[in-house]
């Protein structure tokens, strides 16, 4: 019996904590948004809630939250909890690229040579592939340095 009850405890904290951080993402906190959004896709239930974790990534991506823009790309770009949509992909990859975000930065660079989400751009596909290669990405310093025909 005192099994169930140090059980029963836990699960009402975390009952409480889960109502707390829905209380400040609806507040507008960005960071509470973000992390509300990650609850929803990972833990909330078995089929995930991908729409309700769409929707505070998008509000904290919106806040300039560099992950909840990273994160709402991908969303935008294989249709989780949302329509596809390349070129709102691409916005926010560029978004998050722009803040620093070294994988989106090699997406960003991808997307310029290869048109998708924009418009074919070599030159920037370059600044992006050197930007995402000098913050250590490998990918990014393979296509420079290891066979770009650019």
């Amino acid at each position: 019996m005192k099994i169930l009850d140090e059980n029963t405890e836990k699960i009402m904290k975390d009952i409480k904590q889960y109502t707390n951080l829905i209380k400040i993402a609806d507040s507008g906190d960005a960071e509470a948004q973000y992390s509300l959004a990650v609850l929803l896709e990972k833990y909330h239930s078995p089929e995930k809630n991908l729409f309700e974790a769409f929707k505070y990534y998008k509000l904290a991506a919106d806040k300039g939250h560099v992950m909840a823009q990273f994160n709402l790309a991908y969303y935008y770009r294989y249709e989780e909890g949302c329509t596809r949509n390349l070129f709102e992909s691409f916005k926010y990859f560029k978004l998050a690229a722009d803040n620093g975000h070294v994988e989106a930065q090699y997406i960003v660079a991808s997307c310029y040579k290869d048109g998708f989400g924009c418009n074919i751009n070599i030159k920037e596909a370059l600044v992006y592939y050197n930007m995402a290669s000098n913050n250590g990405n490998l990918e990014a310093y393979k296509f420079l340095y290891e066979g770009s025909r650019y």
